[in-house]
């Protein structure tokens, strides 16, 4: 597995960095309009076809170690809440290179990382994300969840 990264800013620059191919397989784009409902030139909304649920270690709740998701009882999907540093687990299945994470932020291989060559003070926010094999959270690697309910654990020992 290669390591990925968790891109936080889309821009057309930044997508004809990506790949024309790359982005219209795994990417679904839309216009980004002013109040006055015009579009603005340059930028896009994004959806990846794919998406990967990013998991954090536990955070600390009155002496507590603890973990937290559930799920968006407006679109029905999964949000983790760990605490830095975030992680992938499980990692990516498909054959997709950009995928979306439950954080809405894109996920992009190391070489795509290379390929754009960002340099400091670009504007585009980066994070390493690890993929471990088993998760640090007490969680069973697979999630899911029921619209509206929320899954916790509380690590011990």
């Amino acid at each position: 597995m290669t390591e990925l990264w968790d891109v936080n800013v889309i821009h057309t620059s930044l997508l004809d960095l990506l790949g024309r191919e790359h982005v219209e397989r795994d990417l679904l784009l839309g216009t980004v309009t002013n109040k006055k409902g015009h579009v603005v030139e340059g930028w896009h909304t994004v959806i990846g076809r794919e998406r990967l649920i990013l998991r954090g270690n536990p955070h600390f709740w009155k002496g507590k170690a603890m973990f937290g998701a559930g799920c968006c009882k407006e679109c029905g999907l999964l949000h983790c809440h760990g605490a830095a540093p975030r992680y992938l687990c499980p990692g990516p299945t498909s054959d997709r290179v950009i995928r979306q994470s439950d954080t809405t932020c894109l996920i992009i291989p190391a070489s795509l990382k290379e390929a754009i060559n960002l340099k400091r003070g670009s504007g585009y926010a980066l994070e390493k994300l690890p993929v471990l094999e088993s998760p640090r959270d007490g969680m069973p690697i697979e999630l899911s969840c029921e619209p509206g309910k929320r899954i916790e654990t509380t690590l011990t020992g």
